[in-house]
């Protein structure tokens, strides 16, 4: 049996996800037939050329994390591939620029990879640019700047699993496989969302590492309502794995006691032989 890629992974996790909130009645149940596989021919594929990026942004593009949490995002494959060309290089023969392949499931995997790549080189150029701005300015200092960005359409919702045993793998429930569920909040909503804080992979682009918040799913819109519905969405889904924890806790908990009971069992049983053996002892 051929096993599945994780593009076809990634299709089955957001059909199972679309089906479980269906039932939940927090979303509409689709009027066709949901398809589990996927077809050679029905990848779709993108190029996005990184190698005349300012160099801050190619070589966060570049980094394997950031591929990484990308394609978590989107549900995507995301490769490095290409060369690094000088400008006045010349070119080998059949050698492109440097750039990412993606490929998915469907254009609108392509097109929330492309997006978030976008938002990734337009962030970093603004902050590059917000250094030089503030460099030559006394007043507001860059704190409150950043402040006043920060508080524009974004909304935060706490993971809050922190005592989860490590066999519950927090990063991977939140995102679900191929990061099927915030792909479906943005889908649902037309929202950014991501994953973001400590343990998230997520890298930040003015300090090219994670932030030192809490894990945290980010929300962005300028629309307060849209905002409103992904951040309800993003709630639904921490008080579903919030539960899923503590049923897990509970099932433990229970084969520990039944452990327990066999093993107090065992121990009767024994001390019952014991003490038959030293009666038949005696009688002889």
């Amino acid at each position: 049996m051929q096993n599945k890629s994780s593009l076809e992974c990634a299709v089955e996790a957001a059909a199972r996800l679309d089906q479980v909130l269906a039932r939940q009645g927090k979303i509409r149940a689709p009027s066709l037939p949901l398809h589990n596989t996927i077809k050679p021919w029905e990848i779709f594929s993108s190029e996005f050329k990184i190698n005349d990026l300012p160099s801050n942004a190619r070589d966060v593009l570049t980094k394997g994390i950031t591929r990484e949490e990308i394609s978590s995002f989107s549900g995507t494959k995301i490769t490095l591939k290409g060369q690094l060309l000088t400008p006045g290089q010349p070119k080998a023969n059949n050698q492109k620029p440097l750039y990412l392949f993606i490929q998915g499931p469907n254009k609108q995997s392509i097109d929330l990879a492309i997006e978030r790549i976008n938002n990734l080189v337009q962030e970093i150029s603004q902050r590059a640019n917000n250094s030089l701005m503030t460099a030559n300015m006394s007043q507001p200092p860059p704190q409150y700047i950043n402040l006043v960005q920060n508080m524009q359409g974004i909304e935060k919702v706490l993971v809050g699993l922190d005592h989860a045993p490590p066999s519950f793998d927090v990063r991977n429930k939140v995102l679900g496989p191929g990061g099927a569920n915030l792909a479906y909040i943005m889908q649902e909503t037309g929202a950014g969302v991501t994953l973001r804080g400590k343990g998230s992979g997520f890298i930040e682009a003015h300090s090219g590492q994670e932030s030192l918040e809490p894990l945290h799913i980010c929300v962005e819109h300028q629309k307060p309502e849209v905002l409103q519905n992904a951040r309800q969405l993003a709630f639904s889904l921490m008080e579903t794995l919030q539960r899923e924890l503590q049923n897990q806790q509970q099932q433990l908990q229970q084969q520990q006691q039944q452990q327990q009971q066999q093993i107090q069992q065992q121990q009767q049983m024994q001390q019952q032989q014991m003490t038959q053996h030293h009666q038949l002892v005696q009688q002889v």
